[in-house]
């Protein structure tokens, strides 16, 4: 241990990377190199090295929303007009510590850039399960990502599921609170909910959470997704019907009883078509999640029509976790996540992309050029290129 603590202090003076994207017009993605030294980090900061992360299209909802949602403001370029550093999800260590209560070589899981490393000011309350970083310029309902896990501590966090970590529990999570949501308010008295972007981790995730709470008044889960992703969702069994978007008048069955849909792609056009589909009355809520997909921006939410509102997952998880607890809160999703991970091989196939490659695949899931089972755990460490 204290061996590796030793060269993790010695490796702070390698030039780590960082990917930018053209926040005034999202397409344009950069690797900058990082160059970062031990004099930077001041009394009571820390540095992380950000060892993995993962790449998936929640990523590319926080590009398309990033000015709109303060996602922009997580970690400020220093050209913050002009750059912006992507937020992901990751596992980092500590290599230069100047705080007494945080030791070099630990391991934190939570909100990085897609970088090498990050510059910690402001860590405050510390105990045994977490540390924060304090935001002050953020909106109070962003505290959740100020809160990093360590590892020693973190109950969802085992070494041999630490890709998952890093690729599914952040999508997975917001999967559990629509679910969630959606339960608490017994489905909006609706008998069937329609999720658009089947296909996604996301959708995958709240359609599990629903089956594993599934009850005799449950309500029928209807999948919509393209052509070449039916044949993938339909082999997942997590919904009792698959529907292609060409397929979409079939859903004028559920005129009587209405439906409540999901979107995790941001596509107003698909939403439309599912209005004329159950008529003027049919839609008993729509519930704005995700936007994967780009003919769409944040601008679009309030075309998605009458009763619709955006799912902010944080909002949601401070509400609901002061009803519940934090431990009731806490061992509810425990158990879930575990049961989830029990069937997750068939989900996706985990590919590691390293150094320049990241923003390769980055230009892929933003362009829609990947399958639906491609899985990204990246990385701007030395390590060899990978087939992508």
């Amino acid at each position: 241990y204290q061996r590796r603590v030793r060269e993790f202090a010695m490796s702070i003076d390698e030039r780590g990377s960082e990917l930018l994207i053209d926040i005034n017009e999202n397409r344009v993605a950069v690797i900058h190199e990082q160059p970062i030294t031990r004099e930077k980090v001041g009394e009571g900061e820390i540095l992380v090295r950000i060892d993995k992360f993962g790449l998936t299209t929640n990523n590319i909802t926080y590009v398309a929303t990033g000015k709109v949602m303060k996602y922009w403001d997580f970690f400020p370029s220093s050209q913050p007009e002009k750059w912006g550093k992507m937020p992901v999800w990751g596992i980092a260590s500590v290599v230069c510590s100047k705080n007494e209560k945080v030791k070099e070589g630990e391991r934190l899981y939570g909100y990085f850039p897609a970088a090498g490393y990050e510059l910690f000011q402001g860590v405050e309350n510390i105990n045994e399960k977490t540390i924060k970083v304090s935001r002050p310029h953020l909106p109070a309902d962003r505290a959740v990502y100020n809160v990093y896990q360590r590892e020693n501590s973190f109950p969802l966090w085992k070494k041999e599921i630490e890709d998952h970590l890093v690729l599914l529990l952040p999508v997975w999570t917001t999967g559990f609170w629509i679910a969630d949501l959606l339960n608490v308010n017994n489905f909006y008295n609706s008998p069937a909910i329609v999720m658009i972007s089947a296909s996604s981790k996301t959708a995958l995730s709240t359609a599990a959470c629903l089956k594993l709470n599934h009850s005799s008044n449950s309500p029928k889960l209807i999948g919509l997704t393209s052509t070449k992703n039916q044949s993938y969702v339909n082999s997942l069994k997590l919904f009792d019907q698959v529907l292609t978007y060409e397929e979409i008048n079939k859903l004028s069955s559920n005129k009587e009883g209405g439906i409540v849909f999901v979107d995790f792609a941001g596509n107003t056009s698909v939403i439309k078509d599912i209005r004329q589909a159950v008529g003027p009355e049919g839609v008993k809520k729509g519930i704005l999640v995700g936007m994967s997909h780009f003919g769409s921006t944040s601008e679009n939410f309030p075309k998605a029509g009458p009763n619709t509102e955006f799912f902010f997952a944080p909002k949601w998880i401070i509400k609901r976790t002061k009803e519940l607890g934090e431990t009731e809160a806490s061992n509810k999703k425990t158990e879930f996540w575990f049961d989830t991970l029990k069937t997750v091989d068939n989900w996706y196939k985990l590919k590691n992309v390293y150094g320049s490659d990241v923003k390769s695949v980055y230009l892929r899931l933003f362009n829609g050029d990947f399958q639906p089972e491609d899985a990204f755990v990246a990385s701007f460490w030395n390590q060899p290129r990978a087939k992508i």
